[in-house]
């Protein structure tokens, strides 16, 4: 398994317990087994095809994608994310993988937050374009896409005696 499926693959079944996390949490149904919960069988599908849409948009675009890079340092085959970023110049190649991630979580939040709302009983589009999906976006997305360039461009001078 590549390590864009493997993100993928990770990815979705996160979010299929998170789903079920919050379903029981909002219907207060812990130790009973409601066909509720089964909501989070396709939100978790969507978030893994959503990040393997992207895991290969980013890769076609020579743009570092977080979740692939983590999952590629966890299976011992990691990328030399400034080698890869300084194709395109550190800068440019930030700011595309921060927007490739964004429109990821923009798109997996949001129909998350559906099938959420499906198991729990509540309207679909409830809170769908809510504070909580944005700010997740917004955070999560710039955060972790500069942690990742800053630690790699710091390991690489270290590597290279640059200051």
């Amino acid at each position: 398994m590549g390590g864009i499926t493997g993100a993928a693959v990770g990815e979705g079944a996160i979010t299929s317990g998170e789903v079920t996390k919050n379903i029981i949490e909002k219907t207060g149904t812990s130790g009973d087994y409601t066909a509720g919960r089964l909501a989070a069988v396709p939100a978790g599908l969507g978030t893994a095809g959503i990040s393997l849409i992207s895991g290969r948009v980013a890769s076609k675009a020579g743009v570092a994608d977080i979740d692939v890079a983590v999952t590629n340092k966890i299976a011992g085959t990691s990328t030399d994310l400034v080698a890869q970023a300084s194709k395109k110049g550190l800068v440019r190649s930030t700011l595309t993988g921060s927007a490739t991630e964004a429109t990821e979580e923009l798109f997996q939040g949001g129909q998350e937050k559906i099938f959420e709302n499906i198991g729990t009983g509540e309207h679909p589009l409830t809170d769908v374009g809510g504070d909580a999906v944005m700010d997740k976006v917004r955070v999560l997305t710039l955060l972790s896409q500069c942690l990742v360039q800053t630690y790699n461009l710091h390991k690489h001078r270290k590597k290279k005696n640059l200051r």
